[in-house]
Parts: C-alpha cells; structure tokens; sequence
C-alpha cells in the first residue's frame, strides 16, 4: 500500500507493481537483446559521450533498472554516478556488475511518483531512458517537477512520443508522452535534439546556460551520415 504519494488511494497502480516484482532477468535479457536490437547500442553511445563531455559532472540516471547506462557512466573519469529506481527486483539484478557496496552508496530505491530522496539542485545532468513510458499520463507532470527540481543543469529524455507505436498493454502499460507540451506546462522549455533513431527522439531541458564551445553531439554526427 503506497497511499495517496501516488494521486492514487490504496495500492499501486498495476504497471508500477509490475516492474517492482519482475524486474529479476533484465540484466540479461537486455544482452540477449542487443544482439539483435542496434539502437540499444546507440543508445549507450550517444549517454556515455553526452555525460563525458559535461565532465565533471555529478549525474542521476531517473529510473536506472538494472543499471545498463551506470554501468558505463560509473567508468568515466570526472562524473559521479547515481540512480534512482522503484523496482527492488532491477536493483538486485545490479549485482551482475555492481558490487553490493557500490550499489548502496550510488542507488536509490523508492515511490513511482512522489519525491525522490535527493537535494534540491543536486545534479548537473538528470535523464531518463524508457523510463517514462512506463508512467501513467496522470503522473507525468508530477514525475518532470520532481527531475526539475533535483537538476541545476540539463535534463534528458530518450523516450517515445505519442506518435511512436507503442503496445498499450505491455507489463501492464506504457505510454508515450508529449515531453515539450509537459514542459511547457510546468512553465519550462524542452527542445527536441536530432533525431538517432526511430522510435525516439531525443528531448532535453536546458535548466542553466552550459559552455556549448564542445564538439557536436552524437547525435548530430550520425543524422549527417
């Protein structure tokens, strides 16, 4: 029972309960996935060099799973490291690369929706990677104000939007959402980057001026092949 945290009354909403009880297996299944499923390279690529160049960086992964993308991050010199998940199961599946302590210093578990366990303005970079598909419309706005307050400099999105086809029932129910649209309501401006591959687009959130002196984004690199 998680109460009214949720703008729900007793318990959790059953795509939420999903994650937090199947999350064991990810770790793997992610590999056996990559074998065949290019974006999720590309993904991890365009993460690392987006992280990399704003060294030194302390940087929180919103819904980190089974800590695919900290798993690369945590590797880089200058950037410290941290997730945040609601899924005790995916935590523990961090045990194939993390090790206990590492994992109890750098990861949060808590709430879908409700406010996360760190400091206002704590962060340079917050993102999210198919993580918000995952979060019921109603709790959208509510989930952003959080990652908004927690980030003094950027934030981003790999999410789909709700143009992208997405299977409605999937554990339980996914969602693509109009990121720029929910900024905007929340008085922010979000801009869309290049585009890397179909079925998403990337969406970042500007917070604090950044020194744009630096090479271009992967993502501006491979759309002009």
């Amino acid at each position: 029972h998680q109460g009214s945290a949720f703008g729900m009354t007793d318990t959790i909403a059953d795509n939420y309960a999903y994650w937090q009880e199947n999350g064991q297996g990810w770790f793997n299944e992610y590999d056996r996935r990559k074998r065949f499923i290019p974006y999720f390279h590309i993904q991890e690529i365009f993460l690392t060099e987006y992280v990399a160049r704003e060294a030194p960086a302390k940087v929180l992964e919103y819904g980190c799973g089974v800590g695919r993308h900290l798993r690369n991050l945590s590797r880089l010199a200058g950037i410290d490291a941290y997730g945040y998940d609601q899924s005790p199961t995916m935590i523990a599946d961090m045990q194939h690369w993390a090790s206990a302590d590492w994992v109890k210093e750098h990861v949060r578990l808590g709430p879908p929706v409700g406010k996360v366990p760190f400091a206002d303005g704590e962060f340079d970079i917050v993102f999210t990677c198919e993580v918000l598909v995952h979060t019921r419309p109603e709790h959208i706005d509510a989930v952003l104000a959080e990652l908004l307050r927690v980030c003094r400099g950027k934030i981003l999105h790999l999410e789909p939007e709700p143009s992208t086809a997405v299977i409605a029932d999937a554990h339980n129910g996914s969602w693509g959402h109009d990121l720029v649209a929910a900024y905007s309501r929340l008085q922010m401006q979000a801009e869309r980057l290049p585009k890397l591959y179909e079925l998403q687009t990337p969406v970042q959130v500007a917070i604090s001026k950044q020194d744009d002196r630096r090479a271009p984004l992967f993502s501006d690199v491979s759309c002009g092949l």
